[in-house]
């Protein structure tokens, strides 16, 4: 319910183009029977009305689906299609996790070609496997004897039954794993070849040729098999198990000597000989054929021979007027025409051992029968009662709406709880006129004009809306509940984040003002009727729903509890926050009253001021580490604007210091009036010192003290524009020093 993520392997490109061919090909085969279907071009855009894929699955199954082709197509229409489409194929044991009939319509490729190969798993591939067992194949290399079916007719298996062999459930053993391990013991060593893979080991043709001879072994030298290129053994097995075994070619060549060929194409195309018995078998094909088939092709030639379909056949324009009235007529044909589908297909498969011209009749018969059942149908659809084309339209847009994709995002939980709340609202808007939908189908059942035949399948959809409907209604009305406790936890955050970013004692104050408001709301009592709300509309019944409610319910908890916690850790944060804001604009005002005077009398700034900066900065960094970026920065300016103020006040005191000093005479006395420019600080510095050390009177003296705070000054860089400014000013400090020590100089150097 939370996740909408589809489970599906990655294909690469290639194999996905590979794949896209094959299944094309499957799926044209199979649509090749149907009475009303024509033939695909594209897999991923002519399956996104849902039309063909009921087609396809209606002659898989001979199951007839309510199949909406209304005059001006629509996404609802297409929706409702695929949505009948899943339906049935998980009603027949079809594992479809996350198939959405909306990633269908929107043509999502990986989406098609997993749902494509899950139907040629379960309608071709389990079901040929289950055909070794009737041969004697158990699955673990034991034939066993068998004895021909006598039946006439293939009783179509029950809904939801398995068509795997009992030793496919017991070892739970992959259909490759089973499929490659039959070649291995029918193929792999009698004719010598290592047969390890159902990908690269099938690129010399030689495991094709093998399964062709392995039929009719006078359709294939081995020998000379193995001195022809790859190319030529796979285009020349296509085409014998084509005409000869009436193997459908689904792959092309160079699919086949592709560096890696797609393990599920190979699969696909293989499994077909699975319905190629071997001669040991053909002594009983010929008559399991006859006694298998012989009440259908008995009934397609009593059918071909009644006076509509042979109507039918020389003029296809020639239809009744009024299909109502000869709607019984069409109804018990078409039911018996869909109980034969699949018993047709089966024919087909093996119409092989059949003599051609006799299956060319059935099968122009066949055609014939179908053609004029599916003209029938479409003109008794376009021609529904009003009341019924109401209903259909009705059916439609509720399909749509129930099955539409759930746009949320924890990360949005507000536009979220909005969507849901739309989305609620239009569902319940559209259900409030389904007791009248109801009235109008029971009203069209008690009416002889319309056939049960074409009322039965509205029947089912809205029978199947009705319990899809109260589904999602819970799931959406549990997705409120969820999201909105997420909204109130998500404000509540927000509110604090707020809070926090005072850039003022004066907007810290209103903010606190504003949770103690809140906090009167008692936010943890309202965060309860929310989870009591949530409590409320966990279904009963759905255990799977349940389930997930309560892991829903267990977040919801933990998001209420974090959230109300913190929020009262937010009263001492907020009152030491704005004792700091106290302190700051304490010393604010103070360096406030100082630099007006000094700006006013014209004075230089002295330690006390000096003093003053750094309480306030000290201040102003430990309030910047607890409050946010946008405050951090209205404090640094305010700082900043304090140091220009104090760097304006601050004079230069003439003269510079010498620091190569020397002992007494004339020179020195004359340099002291008049002292030369001082060296580079790097290249003076280090000797300076030295020099200095070794004058005894200086030892001990403020001269000495004030010159090496001067050198360890100059042996700084700044890292940064403030850091200059900083190193700026206190050199600009220690140059008022400089005359308090020129007595004690004086005293040295004479």
């Amino acid at each position: 319910m939370w996740q909408y993520l589809s489970p599906l392997r990655a294909v690469s490109d290639e194999h996905e183009k590979i794949q896209k061919n094959t299944y094309t090909r499957w799926v044209n085969y199979h649509l090749e029977t149907h009475s009303s279907s024509g033939q695909i071009r594209d897999l991923f855009e002519d399956l996104k009305d849902g039309v063909y894929l009921c087609h396809l699955i209606e002659v898989l199954t001979g199951e007839a689906l309510p199949v909406n082709k209304a005059r001006v197509s629509k996404r609802v229409h297409h929706v409702s299609n695929l949505t009948t489409a899943l339906g049935v194929l998980r009603r027949r044991g079809l594992e479809l996790i996350n198939n959405n009939p909306t990633d269908l319509a929107d043509g999502n490729p990986r989406i098609v070609l997993g749902l494509i190969w899950q139907m040629i798993l379960h309608f071709q591939i389990e079901t040929n496997l289950n055909l070794l067992r009737e041969w004697g194949y158990d699955g673990s290399g034991v034939q066993h004897s068998t004895t021909p079916s006598t039946s006439a007719q293939t009783t179509p298996r029950k809904s939801g039954s398995s068509l795997l062999p009992n030793v496919l459930h017991r070892n739970k053993t992959t259909v490759d794993r089973i499929l490659l391990e039959w070649i291995q013991r029918e193929i792999g060593q009698k004719y010598g070849l290592q047969i390890n893979d159902m990908d690269k080991s099938w690129r010399d043709g030689l495991a094709f040729m093998a399964l062709v001879h392995r039929s009719n072994p006078a359709l294939v030298d081995m020998e000379v098999a193995k001195r022809r290129t790859p190319r030529e053994n796979i285009e020349n097995a296509f085409e014998l198990a084509r005409v000869h075994l009436n193997i459908r070619p689904l792959l092309e060549v160079d699919d086949v000597l592709h560096e890696k060929p797609d393990k599920r194409s190979i699969i696909t195309y293989v499994s077909q000989f699975l319905r190629a018995p071997t001669s040991r078998y053909s002594a009983i094909t010929t008559e399991k054929i006859a006694d298998r088939y012989i009440s259908l092709i008995q009934w397609i030639k009593t059918i071909a021979t009644e006076p509509r379909v042979k109507t039918f056949i020389h003029d296809k324009y020639n239809l009744p007027k009024d299909y109502f009235a000869e709607h019984q007529w069409f109804t018990r044909r078409r039911r018996e025409f869909l109980e034969r589908r699949v018993l047709f297909n089966q024919l087909r498969d093996e119409s092989h051992q059949l003599p051609p011209e006799e299956w060319a009749k059935i099968l122009s018969e066949w055609k014939s029968i179908s053609e004029l059942l599916r003209e029938w149908s479409h003109r008794l659809e376009n021609d529904l009662p009003e009341p019924l084309m109401n209903l259909a339209q009705w059916l439609s847009s509720g399909e749509q709406l129930v099955h539409s994709s759930i746009d949320i995002n924890r990360e949005k939980a507000k536009h979220s709880l909005w969507a849901l709340d739309s989305m609620i609202d239009n569902l319940e808007k559209h259900f409030k006129s389904m007791p009248v939908q109801k009235q109008k189908l029971d009203r069209a059942i008690h009416d002889d004009r319309v056939g049960r035949e074409l009322l039965a399948p509205l029947e089912v959809r809205l029978q199947a809306l009705s319990d899809e409907y109260k589904i999602r209604r819970e799931t959406l009305l549990l997705l409120r509940a969820h999201y909105r406790i997420l909204v109130f936890v998500e404000e509540l955050g927000k509110k604090m984040d707020i809070w926090k970013s005072a850039e003022s004692f004066s907007a810290l104050q209103q903010w606190l003002t504003e949770y103690n408001k809140e906090a009167e709301k008692v936010p943890e009592n309202h965060l309860r009727t929310l989870l009591a709300e949530m409590r409320e509309v966990i279904p009963a019944e759905s255990e799977s729903l349940k389930v997930e409610s309560e892991q829903s319910m267990d977040e919801a908890h933990t998001a209420a509890n974090e959230i109300t916690t913190q929020f009262y850790e937010m009263r001492k944060f907020l009152e030491e926050l704005l004792q700091l804001w106290k302190e700051f604009e304490s010393e604010a005002s103070k360096m406030d009253t100082y630099l007006i005077r000094y700006e006013r009398e014209k004075r230089n700034i002295d330690e006390e001021i000096r003093f003053l900066l750094d309480r306030l900065e000290a201040i102003g960094d430990n309030l910047g580490k607890r409050t946010t970026p946008s405050a951090r920065g209205t404090i640094n300016a305010r700082l900043g604007s304090y140091r220009r103020r104090i760097h304006d006040l601050s004079r230069p005191i003439g003269g510079r210091l010498v620091v190569n000093i020397h002992p007494a005479g004339p020179a020195s006395s004359s340099s002291s009036k008049s002292a030369p420019p001082l060296p580079s600080p790097q290249q003076s510095l280090t000797s300076g010192i030295d020099e200095l050390s070794s004058i005894s009177s200086l030892k001990g003296t403020r001269l000495e003290q004030w010159l090496i705070s001067v050198s360890q000054l100059l042996r700084r860089r700044a890292k940064s524009a403030h850091g200059a400014t900083r190193l700026c000013e206190k050199l600009n400090v220690s140059s008022k020093y400089f005359m308090l020590n020129v007595t004690v100089k004086i005293k040295i150097l004479f």
